[in-house]
């Protein structure tokens, strides 16, 4: 199949050409969605170790296993936050100024206890998570993942790969000329910028000449829940972005054959058992190209979104988002009302 041939690492490396994720942190995360830094956190190491795992890409030296008595998800996150940061030749006792320090100038992740006191902060992290720092140190730039997590993941591959709803889109064994891809690179352009995307997975069906796209979502939620993780996250958008992205490589390359709706299959870490797979409509589709209104909440699409990029590339280190500088720091309070009678 004709996709980029490049590893992970180097597509991500083309940092010049739009992506989902910028995109859909751009709507989040307005003017600081250039500076963002990527933190793996639990469920995004599920999510890693799921897909890796379930594409046949794992590969155990990428990843330390913990085995020690490990902190909450929140202080183990706040490690993994400041950890990049410092010198690891010290204990955190002995960095304890340069945490407070870096505690004062994030408000997230690490920020998120009702005491706002950085010192009070600082002295929780160096006090229970001592040891889970001395792993890091030993795991010298390895995912850090437990037991319980790695053995989640293998559960979520092995039902995907065996579930009655899933079995038929995951299982390699074909029938007939098709042929299914995983992680494929792909680039294109829209609006004049250019543009990537990697789909977690591809059928494509020549016998009936339908391309089929998928990708894996995981978390916490079940996966009834789905639905509110895909606007909250914005998981349309890089259905519609992808969905454009397959569009190019049919024109080039599978002329004629037809593109079957953008689908989702999610699979929760705390219910390895039960996938549901969610389908994009065309009229969402449509309405996340233009933006749209959804219980009394709007979402920009992804035409004004660009415009957002275009504005926050251009005016770096802003104080406020770009609606405030449109509004003349003057900001309207939520009048999506009922009036009682």
């Amino acid at each position: 199949m004709e996709g980029l041939d490049i590893t992970e690492q180097e597509y991500r490396a083309l940092e010049d050409r739009i992506s989902y994720s910028l995109l859909s942190s751009v709507d989040r995360d307005k003017q600081d969605a250039l500076t963002k830094v990527f933190i793996p956190t639990i469920p995004t190491k599920y999510g890693i170790l799921t897909e890796s795992i379930l594409f046949g890409d794992y590969m155990e030296e990428d990843y330390y296993i913990f085995e020690g008595v490990a902190p909450t998800d929140k202080l183990k996150l706040a490690c993994d936050t400041i950890f990049p940061n410092l010198s690891k030749e010290f204990t955190l006792e002995e960095h304890k100024v340069a945490i407070v320090s870096i505690i004062k100038g994030q408000a997230e992740p690490i920020d998120y206890y009702a005491k706002k006191d950085p010192e009070w902060i600082a002295e929780k992290i160096i006090k229970e998570t001592s040891g889970y720092w001395d792993e890091l140190v030993k795991a010298d730039g390895k995912i850090t993942i437990d037991n319980e997590l790695l053995n989640k993941a293998n559960d979520a591959s092995h039902t995907l790969k065996t579930h009655d709803f899933t079995s038929d889109i995951f299982n390699k064994d074909t029938f007939g000329n098709v042929e299914k891809f995983s992680q494929v690179k792909l680039t294109f352009e829209y609006l004049s910028r250019d543009f990537k995307a990697m789909l977690d997975w591809l059928i494509i069906d020549h016998d009936n000449k339908v391309i089929k796209p998928y990708d894996l979502k995981t978390g916490g939620k079940t996966a009834e829940e789905f639905e509110a993780s895909f606007f909250h996250w914005r998981y349309d958008i890089q259905g519609l972005l992808y969905t454009m992205a397959i569009r190019k490589l049919r024109d080039d390359k599978y002329a004629g054959y037809e593109i079957e709706p953008f689908r989702f299959v999610f699979i929760s870490r705390n219910d390895v058992y039960r996938p549901l797979v969610w389908r994009m409509s065309d009229k969402q589709m449509a309405a996340t190209l233009t933006g749209f209104t959804r219980r009394n909440k709007n979402y920009k699409g992804v035409q004004e979104l660009i415009g957002d990029l275009d504005y926050y590339r251009k005016n770096q280190n802003l104080d406020y988002a770009k609606d405030v500088y449109d509004n003349n720091g003057e900001m309207l309070i939520d009048n999506e009302i009922i009036i009682n009678v």
